[in-house]
């Protein structure tokens, strides 16, 4: 696929292409036949797109909702995407149409960022490919689920509620609901009965740097009138839909009359699915910081598919975590060398790293703090221990968690602390594992 990048900061030269655009595709029947074939496109959705500028660059996480319409006399597809990209506003559109010389599909793509994108031979089935397949292109990757509308060869499509809804889609959408539900019983209620409602009961909290059993400390802990307050703004899941990650900003108050936050901080959790089908927190950890001078976007809701109890999936988890075993091993050796620079080799494009007193390191920010160490509030070395770990039923996604020592050199004398430590790990397009997230916590 050939590209062509165009930047521009009036949007004139982005009008004139899409005008162009526009022109040749009137002009062609043969095209306007070709292009019914993809009527399928047409209607709402939901959706989460990987994207990156080159081949090498880093990689970007948008998500949203896009309406895809007929224009144009019907010889176009247009479409709208509102949503976010790695947290800030985001707006996009994509015009969709048949080259009337190859008989291509050919897709002109403006955003709110970086002006227009021209793809040359666009393939359709980015838009829809399946999450196990290893043939993204190498510069974009889509996830679309449908929320409604659609024709094909003229019949009606109905929204994707009436069908079974991908998993890793349904499984976000869920994940962000019972998140947002978390954090509303503990803003109506008290943060005591939330963690108890929302924690397995084997669930994993940090306590003075210590990981203990969530239900055990907040069932020892007495209702106050203190307030926490969190919100979502990145949610991941397995492409089995068995686990997934949040992660967003928190402040507390003393009280809850405050209008003002006397700490700040970015949460972390993995969820779990139980047999049930409701989602509970397996580990819960976080970081302290600063207060920020901006604000996160809060992700949208998102409605997920309700099954009834007989057509609940089972979770299933993998049966083995040796690889994730072997890998923390491997990684855990190299950090005791060289410190967190050790974790560069392993990150994916689009790693999050949370670090004590430090805001958010995200993609190409994560490549820079563990490479020149900048953002820490001391420059330690590690000494990391798996406590225990799990893998997806699809086998791409895992989590791990453990104690972290961290030692400096204070003039003659060596200072140890104690932390905890989470880690996600991902299998890439090529099935290999690679770092998406890590987070220390005191």
């Amino acid at each position: 696929m050939t590209r062509a990048l165009i930047r521009t900061s009036s949007g004139v030269l982005s009008v004139v292409l899409l005008v162009a655009f526009c022109s040749i595709a009137q002009e062609n029947t043969e095209g306007r036949k070709r292009i019914r074939a993809i009527d399928a496109l047409v209607g709402q959705w939901t959706v989460s797109v990987e994207a990156r500028l080159s081949a090498k660059g880093p990689w970007e996480n948008s998500q949203g909702s896009s309406d895809i319409a007929r224009t144009t006399g019907s010889t176009i597809l247009e479409e709208d995407f509102t949503g976010t990209r790695e947290g800030r506003p985001f707006q996009a559109k994509c015009l969709l149409a048949v080259n009337n010389l190859t008989l291509k599909f050919q897709r002109i793509f403006a955003d709110s960022e970086h002006g227009a994108l021209i793809d040359n031979e666009f393939s359709v089935e980015n838009m829809r490919m399946p999450a196990t397949s290893t043939s993204w292109d190498v510069t974009g990757r889509a996830k679309y689920a449908r929320i409604s509308g659609g024709t094909v060869n003229n019949l009606t499509l109905p929204p994707v509620a009436s069908f079974a809804a991908p998993s890793q889609d349904n499984a976000r959408a869920e994940v962000i609901n019972a998140e947002y539900h978390f954090a509303e019983m503990a803003s109506t209620m008290n943060t005591k009965e939330a963690f108890l409602s929302h924690l397995a009961s084997d669930g994993i909290v940090v306590q003075k740097g210590e990981l203990v059993n969530g239900q055990e400390v907040w069932n020892g802990r007495t209702p106050n009138a203190t307030l926490l307050s969190w919100y979502p703004t990145f949610v991941d899941a397995a492409s089995s839909g068995d686990l997934a990650l949040s992660t967003g900003p928190w402040e507390f108050r003393k009280t809850r009359q405050d209008s003002i936050a006397s700490a700040f901080g970015q949460f972390v959790s993995v969820w779990k699915k139980q047999a049930d089908g409701e989602w509970k927190v397996a580990i819960d950890i976080g970081i302290s910081h600063a207060q920020p001078t901006s604000w996160e976007t809060p992700l949208p809701r998102i409605a997920a598919e309700k099954k009834p109890d007989s057509q609940l999936e089972k979770p299933t988890t993998h049966s083995s975590v040796n690889s994730l075993v072997q890998l923390e091993k491997t990684l855990a050796g190299q950090y005791e060398l060289e410190g967190h620079n050790a974790l560069k080799k392993y990150l994916s494009g689009q790693a999050r790293i949370f670090r004590p007193d430090s805001f958010p390191a995200i993609g190409a920010a994560a490549f820079t703090m563990v490479s020149s160490n900048k953002g820490l509030p001391f420059e330690p070395t590690y000494a990391f221990t798996m406590i225990d770990g799990e893998i997806s039923g699809s086998g791409d996604w895992g989590f791990a968690y453990g104690n972290v020592v961290m030692t400096t050199q204070k003039g003659d004398k060596q200072e140890a602390v104690k932390a905890a430590y989470m880690r996600v790990w991902k299998k890439n397009s090529r099935g290999t594992w690679q770092v998406a997230l890590e987070v220390i916590a005191l």
